[in-house]
Formats: structure tokens, sequence, C-alpha cells
């Protein structure tokens, strides 16, 4: 039994055409997070795995198993939060992309939660992309309710051309008086691996290995 389950919303433009989904990312029993989630609108010229599934699993970051010492994100923001995630994708140096999601997220009840998120850009890159290389982010606290962070990953597409992924992230959430005392001392690292990913037909669906750990940079 999943305890961590979040219906969400995906809507905004791409290449000045709309985009709308609604998907649910669960907790599965061998302790990884998969999403299913089907479009009722994306233009042809663009897939979510163009920002590897990123603009949807920042999410990912809220329900990571915490490892060591490290407390789970959803645990300290009290599950309300807000996120960005900011996206410059390019091949052979050349710009191709550039996509920001804007997400928020409420906690229903216990291992319940909702988002909702925005997303506008533009991407004019191939769309046969198959692998999604694993990434790191170090997320720096910058203040009181506020973790940032960069990194960069590789995604290859179906004939072997490989792109680069350049994004910033921040989450921020309402420190109270209760939440305090669970708020990370130091910096967090956020891992994410890919296990599965497929986008057919319209339906998404992928399964990722997320863990964060305190950070020892």
């Amino acid at each position: 039994m999943s305890d961590f389950h979040m219906d969400i919303i995906w809507t905004g433009v791409v290449n000045s055409s709309p985009v709308s989904m609604k998907g649910e990312l669960s907790r599965t029993d061998q302790g990884t997070l998969a999403f299913h989630g089907k479009f009722d609108a994306i233009p042809d010229s663009f897939t979510p795995a163009a920002l590897s599934n990123s603009g949807i699993c920042y999410n990912c970051g809220n329900g990571a198993l915490a490892l060591g010492r490290a407390t789970p994100i959803h645990e300290f923001t009290g599950g309300d939060s807000t996120a960005f995630r900011g996206f410059r994708v390019s091949q052979d140096g050349r710009v191709i992309g550039e996509v920001e999601v804007h997400g928020l997220t409420r906690r229903i009840s216990a291992g319940k939660y909702v988002n909702a998120t925005i997303l506008r850009g533009t991407y004019q890159g191939p769309t046969d992309i198959v692998e999604l290389g694993p990434y790191m982010i170090p997320l720096q606290k910058k203040e009181s309710g506020l973790l940032q962070g960069e990194y960069r990953q590789n995604i290859k597409t179906a004939s072997g051309a490989v792109l680069l992924i350049e994004a910033t992230t921040h989450y921020k959430w309402a420190e109270t008086h209760g939440l305090q005392a669970l708020a990370p001392a130091n910096d967090l690292l956020l891992s994410m691996d890919y296990l599965r990913h497929s986008f057919q037909d319209h339906e998404l669906s992928f399964e990722v290995r997320a863990n964060v750990a305190a950070s020892i940079l």
C-alpha cells in the first residue's frame, strides 16, 4: 500500500499550442515512484521527455525516500509548497528548448497530495527520446523555507543523438513552529534514476528511483 500518492494536473502552452494532462504519482511496494497520465492536448512538436519528464517529476522530490539522517521534503514542508523548475535544452551546443514550470502542492490527508503545474516555453528539437540519464541535484538552503539547486542531465534519442538539459529549481514552503525542527539544517542531495519510460498515444508512464540525503558537498 502506497504511503505517498499525488494527483497532478498539468496545463500550459508550448510552441504556442495548449498542453493539458491529468495523472497520478504513487510510491510502489519496491519504494520507487511510478507515474501514469493521459494528455488531453499536446503539440506534436513537443514531448515531456524533452524535459526528462522532470516537468512532472520535480514532484518526485516531494516523494523521494530519505536516506540516513535526511528528512523527506514533504514532511518538513508539511505537504504544502510551491516549486519552480526552469529548463534549457541544447543539442551540439545549440539551444533547442526553453521551458519553465511553476507548481503548487497541497496536502489533502496523510500521504495524499494534489498538485497543479503550469508550464510555458518553446521546444524545437527531436521528440523520439528513448533514454533518460540519471542526475543529482544539490539543494542548498538559502533561507528559511527555501531550497534551491541546479543540475545537468543527458538524454538520448532513438538515433543516438545526445541532448543536454541544464535546469534550475527551487522548493518553497512556510515554516511554522511545529515544522522548524524538521527542516534541514544543512544542504540536501536529491538523486533521480529512471527505471522505465513510455510515451505513446498521448499516455505517459515512468518509474523512477528517487532518494534524498543530507549533502556532504
